[in-house]
C-alpha cells in the first residue's frame, strides 16, 4: 500500500468509507473524508511526499499511522459506520 493510493481512496470524487488495518491488527474506521488527513506535501505532485498520514476518530483522537505500518484496507463493514 502506498501514500498515493490511500490519498486516491481518501479523495475519490464518490466517496466510500474503508478501514485502514495495521500490521498490528488495528482497524481505522475512515466513515468520511474528514476522519483522514495528509501533510502538505500530498497536494504537491513533485513534493516529497509524507510516510504517514492521520487518522481522526469520532472523538477527535488524532492517529498518526505510518503508510508502511499498513497492511491492508477493506471496504467499510456497513454494521460498523
Amino acid at each position: 500500500m502506498t501514500i498515493d493510493q490511500i490519498f486516491a481512496l481518501a479523495r475519490a470524487s464518490e466517496f466510500q468509507p474503508f478501514s485502514v488495518v495495521t500490521n498490528s491488527g488495528t482497524r481505522y474506521h475512515i466513515k468520511t473524508r474528514d476522519h483522514i488527513s495528509f501533510g502538505p506535501a500530498q497536494t504537491l505532485a513533485k513534493a516529497r511526499k509524507a510516510p504517514w498520514f492521520v487518522v481522526w476518530t469520532d472523538d477527535l483522537i488524532a492517529r498518526h499511522v505510518a503508510v508502511d505500518n499498513v497492511s491492508s484496507i477493506e471496504p467499510a463493514n456497513p454494521q460498523r459506520n
